[in-house]
Formats: C-alpha cells, sequence, structure tokens
C-alpha cells in the first residue's frame, strides 16, 4: 500500500485521525492501531518521517515534512476536530463544503477492534467508578461533619441561652442586694438622725426648764406650749418639773428651810439666797421682767455658737439642779406664804438680790459651756466608740478590696475619677488648680455652725484650709462619690467599688490637689513679708523644673533598672548553658598610675546622722582582720562631707520615727507626715559606747 500524504496543520485540539491527500491506493482497510501506524509508515517512504509515541492510553502519530505538521490521535469517542473518519467512508467539514473544495481523503476503519475497545471502556469505567465512589464518600463525611457541626453549634446555642439567663438572674440579685444594703443604710441613718435630734431637743429643753426653776418663775401659756410641742414637760404648771437623766455638772448642794412652827433660818451661808429667793413675796414688776425674758440660755447659747463655732455634732451638757427645794411648785408657794408672815422685811441688806444671783448664774454656766466648747469636750463615749467600730470595719473592707483587685482595674477607677474632679473643677491637670476659688469663711461658718445653705453642686469650692474630714469638704467629696457610682451605674461598668473605697481614692486625690494649691500660695519672706507675685510665679517654675527633673530620673532609673533584669536574665541563662567551671577568670587589682578610685556618698536629708556609728563598724572591720576574709575585692573608700550633692530619691516610707532626721521631720506638711506611713510602735535609739 502506497499514499501520498500532505499534511495540514489543525486548528484546534481534536480527536481523531487527520489525513489529507490528493491520491491515495489502500489496499486493505486497517483494523487496529498498529496497521494505521505501519499505513503510514509505508507512506512516510516517499515523503518523510513519521515516529508514533504513546501517551497513556492515547497514540499519537506526528509527521515533519517541510513546513507543514501531520498529527493523528486516537482516543476514546471517535470524534475529530476536522473530519470524522468511519468505516469506509469520509465526511469533510462544513467549511470545506461551503468553499466548494471537496478534497480526497483516505477511508480507513480505525475503530473496528471490539476487544481493544472493550479494554479501554472497561478500564475508564472502572476508573470512573472509583472516583464516584470517592466522591460519594466525601460527599457523606461532608454532611456528616455539617451534622455535627450543626449539633455543636445547637449546644452552644443552649449554652449562651443559659449563660444569659444566669448572668441576668445574677444583676437582678445584685441589685436587690445593693437596694437592700442601701434601705438599711438610710434606715439606719435615719434612726440615728432622730435619736441624735430628740437627744438635742431634751437636752436644750433641759437646760431651759432648769433656768426656768432656778428663776422661781411659772412657765407662762407660750413656755407651756412650746414645751409640750417638745414633749419635755406638761401644759399645767402645777404639774412635776421635768427630770433628765444626765449627770449633773457639779454636785448639788442641799437647802435647809426653815417650817412656820420653826420660825428660824437656816444656818448654811450657802443657802441663804435660794432662801431669800423663797420668802421675797413676788414683786410685779420683777415678775413682768421675768416674763419678758422667756429663756435667756437659750440666747446665751447662740452667742457662744456665734462666737466660738460649734459643730452640729457637738452635744451640750444638760445642768441639773438640786430638787430638793422644790421650785415652781405648790408646796413652794406655800412655803413662799409661810416665810413671808414671818419675815415681813425682804429689804435685808445682807442677802444678795435674785438678779444678782439669777446673772451670776447665767455667767458661770456661759463660762462652763466655753471652756467646755474650746477644749472640745462632748459627751459621745458610745457613739465614739461605735463610729470607731465602723471606720475600722471600713478601713477593712477598703483594704481588701484593693489586695483582691488588679493593677489595670486600680488604674482604670484613678483614671475616671481624675476625669471626675477635671469636669467638676473645670481643670485639665493638677497645675491648674492654683486658680481654684475657695469658699468663703462666710458661708463655711454659716453653714457648720448654722443653718447654712452649703456648698454650691453646680459649682463646688472647697475649704483648702481644711483637711478633707471638714463638714464641708466632707459634703462635696460625698456628692463627687454618689456622682460617680452613678455613673458606674448609667455605663454599667463590670468594675464596681463600695462607697469606702472610691471614698478613699477621692480623699487622696483632695489632699494632692490641696498641696498644689498650697504651693501655689505666697509664702513668707526672710524679711517678714509675703511674697510678691513675681516672687510666687518664680518659686513656682523653679518647683515645676524641679519636679520634672526628678520624674525623668526616676524614669531613667525605673528603665534602667528593667533593661538590666531583662539582660541579666538573658546572660545568666546563656552563661550557665555555655561556661563551666574552667570559663571562670581570676584577676589581680592594683592602682594605676597612682590614682585611688573613692566613692562619694550622697547626703539624704531625710535620714538621721549615723556617721559615727558606721565609722565604728568600719573600724572593726580593719581591728578583726582575723574575722573578716581577705578575699574578694577590697571595699572602697567612701567619702561623706556636707558639701556631697543630695540624693534625689523620695524618703523611705514605713520607718520607725527615731530614724528620720527631726528637723527634716519638722518642716514636713501633714499630708506628707501620713505619706510616710510612720508605725506606731516606738523604736528606742540606743547610743553606741565604745570603750
Amino acid at each position: 500500500m502506497t499514499a501520498n500524504i500532505s499534511g495540514r496543520p489543525s486548528s484546534h485540539e481534536g480527536y481523531g485521525l487527520h489525513l489529507h491527500s490528493s491520491a491515495t491506493s489502500m489496499s486493505t482497510s486497517p483494523n487496529t492501531f498498529a496497521d494505521v501506524a505501519l499505513a503510514l509508515d509505508e507512506a512516510a517512504g516517499q515523503t518523510g518521517d513519521v515516529h508514533s509515541p504513546m501517551v497513556g492510553d492515547m497514540m499519537v502519530l506526528e509527521r515533519a515534512t517541510g513546513d507543514h505538521n501531520t498529527v493523528a490521535t486516537v482516543t476514546d469517542g471517535c470524534r475529530a476536530a476536522g473530519i470524522m473518519v468511519v468505516d469506509g467512508r469520509s465526511y469533510c467539514r462544513n467549511a470545506d463544503l461551503e468553499t466548494g473544495k471537496t478534497p480526497h481523503f483516505v477511508a480507513a476503519r480505525l475503530l473496528t477492534c471490539p476487544t481493544e475497545l472493550a479494554e479501554y471502556e472497561d478500564r475508564h469505567r472502572a476508573a470512573l467508578n472509583s472516583v464516584t465512589k470517592d466522591f460519594q464518600a466525601q460527599k457523606d463525611a461532608l454532611n456528616e461533619m455539617g451534622t455535627v457541626l450543626q449539633s455543636r453549634e445547637a449546644g452552644l446555642a443552649l449554652l449562651r441561652a443559659e449563660l444569659e439567663k444566669e448572668h441576668t438572674e445574677l444583676q437582678e440579685q445584685l441589685r436587690n442586694e445593693q437596694r437592700l444594703v442601701t434601705q438599711q443604710n438610710h434606715a439606719q441613718l435615719e434612726a440615728y438622725q432622730r435619736r441624735f435630734g430628740a437627744e438635742k431637743e431634751r437636752e436644750m429643753a433641759n437646760l431651759e426648764q432648769q433656768y426656768y426653776r432656778m428663776r422661781n418663775v411659772h412657765t407662762t401659756p407660750q413656755a407651756d406650749e412650746m414645751m409640750g410641742y417638745r414633749g419635755e414637760c406638761s401644759t399645767s404648771s402645777s404639774s412635776q418639773p421635768f427630770q433628765h437623766p444626765t449627770l449633773p455638772l457639779w454636785p448639788p448642794r442641799p437647802v435647809q428651810t426653815s417650817t412656820p412652827h420653826q420660825g428660824e433660818r437656816s444656818s448654811s451661808p450657802s443657802s441663804q439666797p435660794f432662801q431669800h429667793a423663797a420668802q421675797q413675796p413676788p414683786h410685779p414688776s420683777r415678775s413682768a421682767q421675768f416674763s419678758q425674758s422667756n429663756a435667756p440660755s437659750l440666747e446665751a447659747i447662740k452667742r457662744i455658737r456665734r462666737a466660738r463655732g460649734t459643730s452640729t455634732r457637738t452635744r451640750l451638757l444638760g445642768v441639773v439642779v438640786n430638787d430638793d427645794i422644790g421650785i415652781g411648785t405648790p408646796s413652794a408657794a406655800r412655803q413662799m406664804n409661810s416665810d413671808e408672815e414671818h419675815e415681813p422685811n425682804d429689804d435685808d441688806s445682807s442677802t444678795v438680790p435674785v438678779s444678782a444671783m439669777m446673772e451670776a448664774v447665767t455667767k458661770g454656766v456661759e463660762a462652763a459651756l466655753c471652756n467646755i466648747l474650746a477644749k472640745g469636750q462632748t459627751i459621745t463615749s458610745r457613739c465614739g466608740r461605735r463610729n470607731h467600730c465602723h471606720r475600722a470595719c471600713e478601713d477593712e473592707e477598703v483594704r481588701l478590696e484593693k489586695e483582691s483587685e488588679s493593677t489595670i482595674h486600680r488604674d482604670f477607677i484613678l483614671a475616671d475619677v481624675h476625669c471626675l474632679f477635671k469636669e467638676r473643677l473645670g481643670i485639665t491637670q493638677d497645675i491648674d488648680f492654683i486658680t481654684h476659688q475657695p469658699a468663703t469663711a462666710e458661708d463655711i461658718h454659716t453653714y457648720e455652725y448654722e443653718d447654712g445653705p452649703g456648698p454650691d453642686r453646680n459649682k463646688l469650692a472647697f475649704d483648702l484650709a481644711q483637711n478633707y474630714s471638714s463638714p464641708w469638704n466632707t459634703f462635696i467629696l460625698e456628692l463627687l462619690c454618689q456622682e460617680f457610682q452613678a455613673r458606674c451605674e448609667d455605663k454599667n461598668w463590670p468594675i464596681k467599688r463600695s462607697d469606702s473605697y472610691v471614698m478613699e481614692i477621692l480623699r487622696e486625690r483632695y489632699k494632692r490637689l490641696q498641696t498644689v494649691w498650697r504651693n501655689a500660695q505666697p509664702k513668707l519672706t526672710s524679711k517678714g513679708a509675703l511674697e510678691t507675685p513675681v516672687e510666687t510665679e518664680a518659686h513656682l517654675v523653679e518647683e515645676r523644673m524641679q519636679i520634672g527633673k526628678e520624674s525623668r530620673q526616676a524614669n531613667h532609673r525605673r528603665n534602667k533598672y528593667h533593661r538590666r533584669i531583662l539582660v541579666l536574665n538573658q546572660m545568666v541563662k546563656l552563661k550557665s548553658e555555655m561556661l563551666g567551671e574552667h570559663g571562670m577568670s581570676s584577676e589581680e587589682s592594683s592602682v594605676e598610675n597612682g590614682v585611688e578610685n573613692i566613692l562619694r556618698v550622697k547626703n539624704m536629708p531625710w535620714r538621721r546622722n549615723i556617721d559615727r556609728e558606721l565609722e565604728i563598724v568600719d573600724f572593726q572591720r580593719i581591728l578583726d582582720t582575723d574575722v573578716f576574709s581577705p578575699q574578694g575585692s577590697k571595699p572602697l573608700t567612701r567619702k561623706r562631707a556636707p558639701d556631697n550633692p543630695s540624693t534625689t530619691h523620695s524618703a523611705a516610707k514605713a520607718l520607725p520615727l527615731a530614724l528620720y532626721d527631726g528637723a527634716w521631720i519638722a518642716h514636713l506638711t501633714e499630708r506628707e507626715i501620713e505619706a510616710l506611713d510612720v508605725p506606731q510602735q516606738t523604736f528606742p535609739w540606743m547610743k553606741v559606747v565604745v570603750a
């Protein structure tokens, strides 16, 4: 079989056999792939070389003739990109029919081998089934995984719902407990206020009643109504006098009176004024004068409060007079009538007038009250112990809260307290507080000692002359505490603290601002005059520069410490792995160039001078050479002199008072002494005596 074959390139990848020839002679039709290859090999003897590599289940026949290639590809499906070759017939593409070209094609039977075709189909069908099974298995696994994920998601949703329900219940329980505690506190406060008000009213009524009895004048109807309103005496002048359970300021003196049958005076000179007062008839003008002044004792007490300044927490002592004489009772009136019959002469010059006696008693009581109020004596023994226990409990609660909280929570609360002060005081930083206008002395006195309105809630003004425990400053700090807690409730913060905890932070903040304000006030110069505004500004600038320098030095030391700690940890870890005992070095120390290294010790103004004691220790080291080991580095010489630079470190805290310098302690403020946290235990300082 001979054939003249000329090839043409395929426009795209196709399936089948592409043969183009003008004249072809074929004796027999090829039945297998080998027959096709043989026919092409025979044709290649005239036109060129043809090689047929095998690629999997695909046979590719290539032939190179000049610039044209002829490619024969046989695969499953019997599809061709150009010509579809079937048994003994040939078909051309539609494009060739439209152009009118009728080329001659070789007719060959390419896919007439049933055995190879069946094997090929079985092999591909088995591969397809395997792939289908794998795909189905993967699909089933994905479906199972999706089912598991759905079940887990449903479980998570149930768990989330349970957690939300539990969180809601806990919040509701917490609100109920807080509401209950608040109601209990309010109830206790109201009960204490009512009890304190009742005690105060009883004491005032006792004073008023005792003065009435000492004046030997029946109470007027108006006074009776007032006393009946207070619940301290009856509305009738014939009722029994009020008895107060308090102790008297002085022991009552017994008064001896004479009966009509005895007709003689008492021999006690101390009872003569009272006896004379009982024997004198009531003078109309004198009775009118007494009735015009209902309670001169109240006027005296008000005058004392305005002059001395009595706090609202001060409790007055009751004045109790002996009631043996029975002043203001019907028996006393009968005694007066009987004395009037036996003693008609009431102008005895040896007796003291009643007005003079009452004036002396009033002045004595006023002087006693002044002394008591000036010395700060109050009858608050039980209440004081109760308040002390309450403060101790609050301090313990605050301490436990501090120990249990983290640093992040503490910083968060401190930052919010600072923001609260800045918003209410209109400042951006602490130094701006030097322009704060404190409350006037008149407003403070009116609020603390009278019935003044108190601080303005919209424009807060502290009493910077007093500490945080004054009534004025306490009211402002409690107001800020309420605002802080309200802000926590409104914003639903997860961090909530008790009022005692917040009040302690507010007090510390106030002390800080008070120190800033006081440092900005004009100070006395060496000449005894106040500083001018220019001098005040100069020393403020100098203090700010000094504070900035100390802050930078402190930050530098802190950063250096952390950096060195990090380096040391890494170096120890590295050296412990790399070096052994042979990695240690030995040196010899010597003085080079005749120069000796010394250390100048910085002066610490807060520390007590112990140079003498330290010199004794150094001297003992030199003497007892057999005790101290000569190995190791020798201690350098230390020079201590007054002209050495002073340290910038802060004073050590929580040391006994004996370890601080006395002159340095005397110049500290109250807040600075509190910041030192000096223990209350006595530290005996022993003087070292060396023979």
